[in-house]
């Protein structure tokens, strides 16, 4: 996790290799929201990605993260100022998601 407040909010980053086996990413995406509720006890994981990287946008939607804003032209890539799209994942969403139940 890449920063975690006193009241169980979460940031996560990550960097996945080109060149890593098919289904890596979600493994270690299941894991990570594991690790993130289970072990941590956070409340709700946040992250952010570039409008321009489509499949960080599927992965996140994949994982069940909620789209909750976009953050303008937040991002400059050395030519372009991008939109930063804003993702959230409440524990409860995750237990419903990942362990069947909505507690």
């Amino acid at each position: 996790m890449h920063q975690i407040t006193d009241w169980g909010l979460g940031e996560w980053g990550f960097y996945v290799a080109p060149d890593a086996a098919k289904g890596t990413g979600r493994a270690l995406g299941v894991a990570a929201l594991r690790y993130a509720f289970e072990t941590l006890s956070l409340r709700k994981l946040c992250g952010e990605v570039i409008a321009t990287n489509v499949r960080s946008l599927r992965f996140h939607e994949k994982l069940g993260f909620q789209r909750e804003g976009v953050l303008r032209e937040q991002h400059f890539d050395g030519k372009n100022h991008l939109d930063v799209h804003y993702f959230g994942l409440l524990i409860r969403e995750w237990r419903s998601l990942y362990l069947g139940n909505n507690s």
